[in-house]
């Protein structure tokens, strides 16, 4: 068996990466633009019902918006 020196570690390298704002920010309060009639339309009808059963706090109690309208896909 011949003898050999065997290295266990990797050695680095000098490279240095950089990160750079490709305007990707978003807040978690924007909503995309494909999306934008969609939501809109989600709390209208959210907002009808609510009207209809007289609530002014529809945070807990609607559980399913009364329009069966898809979110539009991807």
């Amino acid at each position: 068996m011949p003898s050999s020196q065997q290295q266990l570690r990797t050695g680095y390298t000098q490279n240095s990466a950089t990160h750079s704002d490709a305007g990707g920010d978003i807040s978690r309060d924007e909503v995309p633009v494909i999306f934008q009639q969609y939501v809109q339309q989600y709390f209208e009808q959210v907002r009808k019902q609510a009207d209809r059963h007289g609530e002014t706090s529809t945070r807990s109690k609607v559980q399913n918006p009364a329009s069966k309208t898809q979110p539009p896909s991807l």
